[in-house]
């Protein structure tokens, strides 16, 4: 006997009611490839990533990056404040981000390593990280989408446990990734395999606490700005390296660097004419920056060879970019860490961090000044071969 519409509709729901939830896979590698292939698949997306980094003896430090895709972006970055940037057409495009349209743009090629592509950009001087969706959205199978989570400081990361985990706004499959030198917890949508966010431990010294990372990436709705680096519409200057974006940084006249308003721990005036015929090296660092972890002590390690060899050189630790209200705040919190450190090398305070952007920002961040006041060299982020470049650049200034 056939059955009534109304009987067919109560026993489809019955049967939805009874039937088990469709259940999510706790492969790591497939969760890794499901949310490549998500972000792939996306048509366009304008999100934020939100970084808190606390790095032990120091007070959490916060950033937030806009970034997305569309149509004829392969990738947008936006650093508020500092940078603009997109991937189109196989360029890379970026612009200070003033509020207002540029007047100049750096442009060159970009390969498909995202993360290459802006370093070269800055070329080491302290590009941005690239937001792990747009890493993945990029990655050419398993060990690209493993590696987008390094952050630059962790070594190779391998898969490790994963587990389906129920919460209030919905399944999550959360993946733990392995270094030797720390570990990933990330997080993914079990429905949609977006990444919702990871918490990274990074051993940034062998026995000591580690930095610690807590990530998350909230979509929006809506488009990506379509500003200048969209289009290009109106005609811009085109320029070859970061340098030139701003044409006062770095600055060339001894008096711009001389004049440097800040003073040193002891309260003293610092100025660069003080120490004029002999090189000098700056080194601005935070407290909360993990990288400065790693160059401050090249400086400690400079600074004994030139002792060693009978070369005069200066090197003076910069502080910069903390956020002190003033030098009587700063001064206890900096020395603590010097002495937990083991730093004692002369350290000046650049409370509102205006000395720094005069050599373009980012940290950490290595002037080198010759004899005469001029900057001859500069190195942004840390490189395992900084303190062999610094003994080159500083034998060079020698007469």
């Amino acid at each position: 006997m056939p059955k009534s519409p109304a009987v067919a509709v109560l026993l489809a729901g019955l049967s939805a009611l009874l039937t088990p939830a469709p259940a999510h896979s706790c492969d790591g590698a497939a969760t890794l490839a499901n949310a490549a292939r998500a972000y792939r698949h996306r048509g366009a997306l304008l999100a934020t990533a939100h970084y808190l980094v606390q790095v032990p003896g120091a007070p959490p430090h916060a950033e937030t990056t806009e970034f997305g895709f569309d149509a004829r972006r392969t990738a947008y970055l936006r650093m508020p404040g500092l940078y603009v940037m997109a991937i189109q057409d196989g360029r890379l495009l970026l612009a200070g981000d003033t509020g207002a349209a540029p007047a100049r743009v750096l442009q060159q090629a970009a390969g498909a390593d995202l993360q290459a592509a802006i370093d070269a950009a800055f070329e080491g001087h302290g590009a941005p990280l690239v937001p792990v969706p747009l890493l993945l959205r990029a990655a050419r199978g398993t060990e690209d989408e493993l590696q987008a989570f390094r952050s630059r400081l962790l070594q190779r990361l391998t898969l490790g446990a994963c587990r389906l985990e129920r919460t209030p706004g919905g399944p999550v499959i959360e993946l733990s990734l392995e270094a030797d030198n720390g570990s990933v917890r990330a997080r993914f949508d079990a429905d949609t395999s977006w990444l919702r966010g990871y918490d990274a431990q990074i051993a940034i010294e062998r026995g000591a606490a580690p930095v610690t990372a807590e990530v998350s990436f909230e979509p929006h709705g809506g488009a990506l700005p379509d500003d200048l680096l969209a289009g290009l519409a109106r005609p811009v200057e085109r320029v070859a390296h970061l340098a030139e974006l701003t044409r006062d940084e770095p600055p060339a006249p001894a008096e711009a660097l001389h004049a440097s308003g800040l003073r040193t721990l002891d309260g003293q005036p610092f100025a660069l004419d003080r120490l004029s015929g002999q090189p000098v090296i700056l080194e601005f660092w935070a407290r909360w920056c993990p990288p400065c972890r790693l160059t401050l002590p090249v400086m400690e390690h400079l600074a004994v060879w030139a002792r060693t060899n009978g070369i005069a050189l200066h090197i003076v630790l910069v502080n910069t970019e903390e956020g002190f209200a003033s030098e009587a705040a700063a001064r206890p919190e900096v020395e603590r860490f010097l002495r937990q450190t083991r730093l004692s090398l002369p350290t000046a305070l650049d409370l509102d961090g205006s000395f720094h952007r005069r050599f373009g920002g980012g940290l950490p961040l290595t002037v080198v000044v010759s004899p005469h006041g001029a900057v001859a060299a500069r190195h942004g982020g840390f490189d395992q071969r900084l303190e062999e470049s610094l003994q080159r650049e500083v034998r060079q200034l020698l007469p």
